[in-house]
């Protein structure tokens, strides 16, 4: 579910999840653009060196911290610091996933806590916009009529008990954890009333490959 608000104060200093992954490292080079420092959060420091080498001409602007747990939001309190805005684009999915909660639905639910967490923490966060997916409001299963437009009001369908089922595939359990990690952030803005705003953006239909270089950054 989509929604967006009014721009905030002028942001110089983004801490950016999932930063060397596809969107994230689109992300990040969108925010380079534009004059804007990063921080990347990435399990992998090595996957960071390898981004900030393929971007010479940024190397004072980006940054990585090693972020070893997703879910513990105490690792997001040093990556927090002098922060002005997030990106939270980091979520689990994989095909060969055997506990659809514990793998999928569970991880994201948490990833999200844990970086709101960590962000009211801090009165220097202005915004929080979180990647979330087409996959949470996608009705699957709607027949008819044809022509129908999917707005910011809903959700999918799904109930948490179908996402966790055994018997459910990785795709359909994948919609899930998009769809309870949006209602967990806009239940976290609702109950905790932070100083930052949110916004979630509902990407459609990504195809990916490897985005330590720029070049492959580019569409084929």
């Amino acid at each position: 579910m989509s929604k967006m608000v009014s721009s905030p104060p002028a942001i110089q200093y983004v801490l950016v999840t999932g930063a060397t992954g596809f969107i994230g490292a689109h992300v990040v080079d969108q925010l380079l653009s534009r004059g804007i420092k990063v921080r990347g959060a990435t399990r992998s420091l090595s996957k960071g060196k390898a981004m900030i080498d393929a971007r010479p001409g940024f190397r004072e602007k980006l940054d990585f911290i090693q972020i070893n747990d997703f879910e513990n939001p105490g690792g997001f309190m040093e990556a927090i610091q002098d922060i002005d805005a997030v990106i939270h684009v980091a979520s689990p999915f994989t095909y060969a996933i055997k506990d659809n909660e514990k793998e999928l639905v569970i991880p994201a639910i948490n990833g999200v806590n844990s970086i709101l967490k960590a962000a009211a923490t801090s009165p220097k966060v202005k915004r929080v916009v979180i990647t979330s997916s087409f996959a949470s409001v996608l009705d699957a299963g709607r027949k008819a009529p044809p022509y129908f437009t999917y707005t910011g009001d809903g959700w999918n369908p799904l109930s948490y008990k179908e996402s966790i089922d055994p018997g459910t595939g990785a795709v359909v359990a994948y919609r899930g954890s998009k769809k309870f990690a949006e209602v967990k952030a806009w239940d976290f803005i609702a109950k905790e009333k932070p100083s930052f705003d949110l916004v979630t953006l509902c990407v459609y239909d990504i195809w990916s490959h490897s985005a330590s270089y720029r070049e492959r950054l580019r569409a084929e």
